[in-house]
């Protein structure tokens, strides 16, 4: 059990030079003890991740990701060294263990205009011009075991930030990325993109969807075969892909702005929540690529399937909505 809390002092300062007393705290649950205590200073990366046999926990601390073998906290085994490492995710399934690194992209025009890092991009003179070079934005797998060899990595510009999403069985990576500014001021949520990466092929490429505009969100199939794409300016489009990033399946568009699978995968919810429409609710059949049924349910801000796969909660919360509050 890990427990984590704000990096800060509270209250004044006893000396200049002060430093927040370590603020991360590792417990082994079995035997009821206090195992160690670390500094974790970035709210963002302070968790550490496992696999999911606990052989390996990996704990980010500035560009060093530190790998404990056999969850022994006091001393980490060995590390690997990702200069400017923003994100990780360690792979579920079985062994072999991978994860996953992304570094944003430096020195292209959104960065510089968000963050006003001019140390970032470097002018080189050029036949009497001026240049600018810029470094891409990159997400590499690598194995956990030493000496760390890279199994897929893709290179993008235009990434400010991304999300990593393993399927269930470690074999394929989807990249999020995006920026928070779009370039061509269509899309007040920036600009996003879509990369597949693939440790089985050790393939990576970007999946291509039927619309442009954001990409609201994506999500595994827990078979780990297939993955759903809710994308595009409203009303927006549903597509399913394959593991070659193929799109089996796509529906109509509709006010839909996230997409839900339950726990055996043979039912998909696509869902229009929050302000937009009136809650709709899309029941889909994955195999059948059949709607089964359509609901509504007004303001709704959270969702939840049962582990059954055949009941589910939702909920209106603050401060999403700070109307009709409650559950269902």
């Amino acid at each position: 059990m890990i427990t984590f809390e704000p990096y800060a002092i509270y209250g004044q300062k006893v000396s200049p030079d002060q430093k927040p007393d370590p603020n991360m705290r590792v417990y082994n649950v079995i035997e009821g003890k206090h195992v160690a205590t670390y500094i974790a200073k970035r709210e963002s990366t302070w968790m550490p991740q496992f696999t999911d046999d606990e052989s390996v926990a990996v704990r980010l601390v500035g560009s060093e990701l530190l790998i404990h073998s056999g969850c022994q906290f006091e001393h980490y085994d060995r590390k690997l060294v990702v200069p400017n490492i923003a994100v990780f995710a360690v792979s579920p399934g079985h062994a072999p263990h991978h994860v996953a690194c992304y570094t944003p992209a430096a020195g292209d025009d959104n960065t510089m205009k968000k963050r006003n890092r001019c140390h970032l991009r470097e002018a080189v003179a050029d036949n009497g011009f001026l240049t600018l070079q810029s470094t891409p934005g990159r997400v590499q797998i690598r194995s956990l075991d030493s000496p760390f060899v890279v199994v897929a990595a893709k290179n993008f510009f235009k990434s400010e930030k991304a999300t990593l999403l393993w399927n269930s069985k470690g074999s394929a990576l989807l990249v999020l990325s995006g920026t928070e500014v779009d370039s061509s001021n269509q899309s007040y949520y920036g600009e996003q993109h879509i990369y597949l990466l693939n440790v089985t092929t050790q393939e990576s490429f970007q999946v291509n969807v039927r619309k442009k505009g954001p990409v609201h969100a994506a999500k595994w199939n827990p078979t780990g075969k297939e993955f759903c794409v809710c994308y595009g300016f409203m009303p927006a489009m549903v597509s399913l892909f394959n593991l070659r990033g193929d799109e089996t399946f796509h529906t109509s568009e509709g006010p839909r702005n996230d997409v839900f699978y339950n726990s055996f995968g043979n039912i998909l919810l696509a869902c229009g929540f929050g302000n937009l429409g009136k809650g709709r609710m899309e029941f889909w059949d994955v195999e059948k690529k059949k709607q089964i049924v359509a609901i509504e349910v007004p303001n709704t801000t959270l969702f939840e399937w049962a582990p059954d796969g055949q009941h589910f909660l939702t909920a209106t919360t603050t401060p999403r909505l700070r109307i009709d509050n409650g559950y269902r």
